[in-house]
């Protein structure tokens, strides 16, 4: 998949709830200035990382009123794009090969219902209208999986999605992971999506993503804070 067009997904929610989520699919992101104040070096069993810590200060809006805490490690080879205020991602991270992009990691906010029993009722609902934002993007786009996740010792709900995007004659295949993930108490939550492409070749399908690749170094290391 070749450099394009930024183009932004948003996920809205009605009554008591809303969701909101940019996602940013394509193109290589370039770290600015303002990145180096939320990396540094580290060394781990996968080799050099970065570390991310969010952070409430110059957030505004949604992201502000529905704030989370949470940190994780990234391959220092990723680029990082700390998200501007009023954007609807807290932070996105990618690893690219030349001018493709192979996978990322993209974090926004959902509104819980404020108990984990509430938000077992309300995760399938939310993946209905993502599926539906994304295949606005992606006709064609297949859910291929859907159910209950973790993400470290956290328990939430996740979607697999598959698409053929390009040429029909030489199409690429995008895969998607969507995470929806409370924190222990189920008052906040996070929404994670995690894309990755043919252009990786330890990746080859919706279930490989946070599993194979790159991706673990940064699933495996995300916490929620105190």
């Amino acid at each position: 998949m070749t450099k394009s067009s930024k183009t932004p997904f948003f996920l809205g929610g009605c009554g008591c709830l809303s969701v909101l989520l940019g996602l940013v699919l394509l193109g290589a992101w370039f770290a600015t200035d303002k990145a180096s104040q939320w990396m540094s070096s580290a060394v781990d069993g996968t080799g050099l990382v970065a570390h991310y810590t969010n952070s409430p200060e110059g957030l505004t809006g949604a992201l502000a009123e529905y704030y989370v805490d949470f940190e994780f490690d990234y391959p220092m080879a990723w680029t990082l794009k700390p998200q501007d205020p009023g954007s609807s991602n807290y932070v996105s991270v990618e690893r690219s090969l030349g001018d493709s992009t192979c996978e990322n990691f993209n974090v926004g906010y959902f509104q819980t219902t404020g108990s984990m029993e509430g938000n077992r009722i309300l995760y399938p609902v939310l993946i209905s209208q993502l599926q539906a934002q994304f295949e606005q993007q992606f006709p064609g786009l297949n859910k291929v999986d859907e159910g209950e996740t973790t993400i470290g010792s956290y328990e939430g709900w996740h979607a697999l999605f598959s698409a053929s995007v390009g040429d029909a004659s030489e199409p690429s295949e995008v895969f998607m992971r969507t995470v929806l993930l409370p924190t222990p108490d189920g008052t906040r939550g996070v929404a994670i999506i995690m894309m990755g492409t043919d252009a990786c070749s330890d990746i080859s399908q919706p279930a490989d993503l946070g599993v194979t690749g790159e991706l673990p170094v940064i699933v495996n290391s995300f916490r929620f804070g105190e």
